[in-house]
């Protein structure tokens, strides 16, 4: 099964256990495969954010399925470049029209 998660705010220390959370329900509730969470709506993330990211990335990957990252802003988009998590799982940049 694939999913897409929307976020529509920051992964910041305030709310990062709670998007851990929710992740984590959706990962051992459901049969995902591949799941996919969209960061249109996302602007800032700290190190507990990348902290949930790569948590995330580990407990899909456990379950032998793929985890991507999309819509991330230029920021966001080149901290994970930078961090060379891109070698780890898919992060592709906001859409330009």
């Amino acid at each position: 099964m694939n999913k897409t998660i929307k976020l529509n705010e920051d992964i910041v220390a305030s709310n990062a256990e709670k998007i851990r959370k929710k992740f984590q329900a959706v990962i051992e509730t459901e049969d995902i495969k591949e799941l996919t969470v969209d960061f249109a709506d996302v602007k800032m993330i700290d190190s507990l954010g990348i902290g949930v990211i790569i948590a995330t990335h580990n407990s899909i990957n456990i379950k032998e399925g793929v985890f991507s990252i999309i819509n991330a802003d230029d920021n966001i988009y080149k901290l994970f470049k930078t961090m060379r998590l891109d070698s780890h799982f898919s992060v592709n940049g906001k859409m330009t029209k």
